[in-house]
């Protein structure tokens, strides 16, 4: 009793605060490339007042869905897979398998558009900014950087974070901290530098001829310099999606807090309110003092206007999109670990980490399965007997990702960088997310709407009807961005969920 009483209070001691282990991690998962990147391009072809339309009605879905999320962190303790443990435990493995497997696409993919954004900030330069420089040699670097397709150097990366992640995922943890104190001085560089530029005091890598005040106030479409589009409205919605995910970042640390039921909501809000102020406001500094064309043709205006030097800013914002992009290929396996172990998804077995022993197989119906039955769902899932087991269980799924899946991440980002714009994988990357948190809202509200007995959540702030809600706006924005990207959305995530049903027969 004394030695298991140490080892209990040893744990306490480790577990982690709503600052450390919430906040944090949210704020540096939702501020990333889009902020960086696209964040001007997207005020000057929408103006500062669409583009604060286009923040609220983003942010809003995913406040929604955060107050669904502190819901179901609130009624169960959660292990490994994070919002996968807690979906499938609760909504059933059919429910929680589809959702999961959106949510591993769409953080694999975001490792995409992360390393993408790397290489676009590290290769960008105005056209005709500068001639090509020939050395002794007669070798110009310029030039072979322009030879060279960007889909190369983002294959590159991607295999170098891959090896980073396979060697062990807990130095990419240890390192957190380093590339969240990157995206604070970027930011605090852009910040200070606008305000400088705006009062005259600092002009930057920009001229006085692109100082214009007030400039983008209305929208002024603009085709694309790169493809060539005119982006809409909508467009641009699911451009900038993207940068109001991360809400997860806390529930997927759900079993280290010290007390998830109070950390998770708390955090997790904090986060979104911090992250909305930050790009409301840097929209209508940037917004308000920089010409018209220098923001929709200069897509590293930011750092033009940084302070001191446009290199900090630089070299900030490719070591957090590096960081994010390793967050990502940390997570993504793990999650997917998980999902494998649980032995629902049968293509997904060859993941699993093999044991010695023979396992022995039984049906269990999930807690909430007599409520769900009233709405015409089944939820059962296979889980091992007391002997022994020839597979993990869920529960049991190691921190360290597994090699295996780890190189099958690789191989579906890789293929991801291959869009080469960030422009081209934001949809995609939009419609997943808004399938998977339109969904958490709608199980929210019908375990809510059936009194399910297994559904008893602790967040006081939780409302069925603000769940719906939720749904609705998610499944709404999915057909206003792109009505067929959302019925193809829909669809995969059906065909996810009878295929885990039938497999469980």
């Amino acid at each position: 009793m004394t030695s298991s009483s140490k080892y209990d209070s040893s744990q306490l001691e480790e577990k982690l605060g709503t600052y450390s282990g919430v906040f944090l991690p949210c704020l540096a998962q939702i501020v990333g490339v889009i902020f960086f990147l696209r964040l001007p391009t997207i005020t000057g072809q929408a103006g500062t007042i669409g583009t604060t339309l286009i923040i609220l009605i983003c942010v809003f879905s995913t406040f929604v869905t955060s107050l669904s999320l502190s819901a179901i962190a609130s009624n169960g303790t959660i292990q490994a897979g994070g919002p996968y443990y807690i979906i499938s435990r609760t909504l059933g493995v059919e429910i929680g398998g589809a959702l999961g497997l959106l949510f591993y696409l769409g953080t694999t993919l975001g490792a995409s558009m992360h390393v993408m954004g790397a290489v676009e900030t590290l290769f960008h330069r105005k056209k005709h900014a500068y001639a090509y420089e020939i050395n002794s040699f007669g070798f110009s670097w310029n030039s072979v950087m322009d030879s060279c397709p960007s889909q190369v150097w983002s294959l590159l990366l991607m295999l170098l974070i891959a090896n980073i992640v396979s060697v062990g995922s807990k130095y990419v943890t240890g390192a957190a901290n380093f590339f969240l104190a990157a995206v604070g001085l970027s930011i605090l560089s852009i910040v200070v530098g606008t305000i400088l530029f705006a009062s005259g005091f600092y002009d930057g890598s920009l001229s006085d001829d692109e100082r214009v005040f007030n400039d983008n106030l209305y929208p002024n479409y603009r085709p694309d310099s790169k493809t060539g589009v005119t982006p809409t409205f909508w467009s641009l919605v699911s451009i900038f999606y993207p940068a109001t995910t991360g809400i997860l970042a806390g529930t997927n640390r759900s079993s280290k807090l010290a007390t998830p039921n109070k950390s998770i909501p708390i955090g997790t809000i904090s986060a979104i309110a911090v992250t909305t102020s930050l790009y409301i406001m840097q929209v209508w500094l940037i917004g308000s003092v920089v010409d018209h064309e220098t923001l929709i043709f200069n897509k590293l205006v930011l750092t033009n206007v940084a302070f001191p030097s446009r290199v900090m800013a630089k070299v900030g914002m490719v070591t957090s999109c590096i960081g994010a992009a390793l967050q990502c290929m940390a997570g993504a396996p793990q999650l997917l670990s998980a999902i494998a172990a649980d032995g629902a998804i049968p293509f997904l077995t060859f993941l699993t980490r093999k044991k010695k022993s023979r396992r022995r197989r039984k049906s269990l119906s999930l807690s909430d399965s007599a409520g769900l039955q009233n709405l015409g769902i089944t939820a059962s899932f296979e889980v091992s007997g007391n002997n022994s087991v020839s597979t993990e269980k869920s529960e049991d799924v190691d921190v360290q990702n597994s090699k295996r899946a780890v190189w099958f991440s690789w191989a579906i980002a890789s293929l991801g960088t291959l869009m080469g714009n960030i422009d081209r994988i934001t949809p995609i990357l939009t419609m997943f997310y808004l399938m998977m948190y339109g969904g958490i809202n709608l199980c929210c509200f019908l375990l809510a709407w059936v009194d399910s007995p297994g559904f008893r959540p602790q967040f006081k702030y939780f409302s069925r009807n603000i769940a719906l809600l939720g749904f609705i706006w998610c499944l709404a924005l999915a057909l206003l961005i792109s009505w067929p990207m959302a019925l193809l959305a829909i669809l995969l995530m059906y065909l996810i969920f009878k295929y885990i049903a039938i497999s469980a027969q």
